[in-house]
């Protein structure tokens, strides 16, 4: 009796992992293309290896950056810590400025004017994600104000490597 739920056990696991293997192995638009199919007619594609080679990678954001001083100037997140116009807002910046970069230096928050407001924007972020990991840990780490922040997209600067 177990040895017959054992080898059952086992098939199970087997056809498992050989399915989980045929998902991996997906053909790509070219291979797709160049199958031969009843009724259909025939497609041949002539290109460079290398274009072959390129399908599924993500383009490095920094190879398109502009270089300033040793950074990279491109397109990326930050967090939204404050915003506002009011007479005090200048005042409230900067102590939120200080209190988060004496727990998260890394972060270098930044207090910015652009008329009429005053905003405290924090880290350099070229993925969303990586920016969304950092709002929640701002986030329990300064829970009096972290329903005003939020993730924005700006030009950020980061050391090119």
């Amino acid at each position: 009796m177990n040895t017959t739920l054992g080898w059952i056990v086992l098939a199970l696991l087997l056809l498992s992992n050989s399915a989980a293997m045929a998902q991996d192995t997906k053909p790509n638009i070219f291979d797709a293309l160049q199958q031969d199919k009843p009724g259909a007619g025939i497609i041949l594609i002539t290109q460079s290896p290398a274009i072959q080679e390129l399908i599924g990678k993500r383009a490095n954001p920094l190879d398109n950056a502009r270089v300033v001083g040793g950074y990279a100037i491109l397109r990326g997140y930050k967090i939204q810590v404050y915003s506002g116009n009011l007479s005090s807002s200048r005042g409230i910046a900067s102590s939120r400025e200080r209190q988060i970069n004496a727990l998260y230096p890394e972060l270098m928050p930044t207090v910015e004017y652009d008329a009429p407001f005053w905003r405290l924007r924090v880290g350099n972020f070229i993925e969303r994600e990586e920016a969304q990991q950092a709002l929640e840990e701002l986030r329990k780490a300064f829970p009096a104000f972290s329903r005003e922040m939020y993730i924005v997209r700006s030009q950020i600067k980061v050391p090119n490597e």
